[in-house]
């Protein structure tokens, strides 16, 4: 997003930040990178745009490099479902209703399937559409198997007590 990339360039003091389409490619040449960190990145994307990123990131980073990504962590299922009838705003609400039975969600979640919704308010604006942005929980046996012809899953860190989302740790194969 423009607004986020300024703050970067800000923050960092670099003008090394540009802006993506949400489906690749990006101007980056083949075998760039040692390192892609997405932090709330595939928290959000649909299954095919994370699928299309991977092949993206598999391009871009280096044979053997690292692509460190998060997700959102089982807790916040529950975490949503608490918020039904709470009043505190419509991106709440929204996370209330994200999916017709959480119980169904959490079951596919546990059954190691993709989740993913894009129902009405979870969607974000501006430049965050419906077609590939929602909320999104990968599970790590789905990050272990959906991506094996590109990565292995090195690790997934995930500690409800220290961190908000699981982080999925890629090496490429290759």
């Amino acid at each position: 997003m423009d607004e986020f990339v300024e703050i970067c360039k800000d923050t960092f003091n670099s003008s090394n930040f540009s802006i993506t389409n949400p489906f690749p490619p990006t101007q980056f040449e083949n075998n760039f990178f040692d390192y892609v960190v997405g932090y709330s990145v595939f928290s959000h994307l649909s299954e095919q745009a994370c699928l299309e990123w991977m092949r993206e990131f598999y391009r871009i980073v280096k044979p053997g490099g690292i692509v460190a990504l998060t997700t959102r962590g089982r807790p916040f299922f529950d975490y949503c479902e608490s918020l039904k009838g709470q009043n505190k705003g419509q991106y709440a609400d929204s996370l209330s209703t994200m999916f017709p039975s959480f119980d169904e969600a959490k079951k596919s979640y546990d059954e190691g399937r993709f989740v993913h919704s894009n129902a009405d308010g979870v969607t974000g604006n501006g430049q965050s559409h419906a077609y590939f942005y929602g909320e999104t929980f990968i599970p790590e046996e789905y990050a272990r198997s959906a991506y094996a012809e590109l990565f292995t899953l090195e690790e997934f860190i995930y500690d409800s007590e220290r961190q908000s989302h699981p982080i999925m740790f890629f090496k490429r194969l290759g």
